[in-house]
């Protein structure tokens, strides 16, 4: 049996990390919390945002665009030919996004040192 090339590795692995973020906020949002659930949503954030950064570089112009008019807020991905993707986001998966990127951020503020 050969193994799979790695970019098929990190889209299938991806993929699953994806799906079972989705289940455990589905299991979440149906009832009480239970031990380790936190740790788990960690987890797999961590897991996630690894996979993440040995993806294929991105569109150079892609840009995301955050939309509140009031009653809905909207995240918007743009590539250099227009709108790509949109999702609607609560308050609270919106605070999230925000502290994952903050978090990502703060870990690169020495590369952005070093190109000044």
């Amino acid at each position: 049996m050969t193994e799979p090339s790695a970019p098929s590795v990190i889209v299938t692995g991806r993929d699953q990390l994806r799906r079972l973020r989705r289940d455990l906020a589905a299991r979440l949002s149906q009832g009480p919390l239970e031990g380790g659930d936190l740790a788990l949503a960690a987890g797999l954030a961590a897991a996630l945002a690894l996979v993440e950064a040995e993806a294929p570089p991105a569109d150079p112009g892609s840009r995301a665009i955050v939309v509140d008019d009031g009653e809905k807020l909207v995240l918007t991905i743009c590539g250099s030919d227009g709108p790509q993707a949109a999702a609607e986001l609560s308050a609270l998966h919106a605070l999230t996004l925000a502290a994952d990127l903050v978090t990502a951020a703060w870990r690169r503020v020495g590369e952005i040192e070093a190109l000044r």
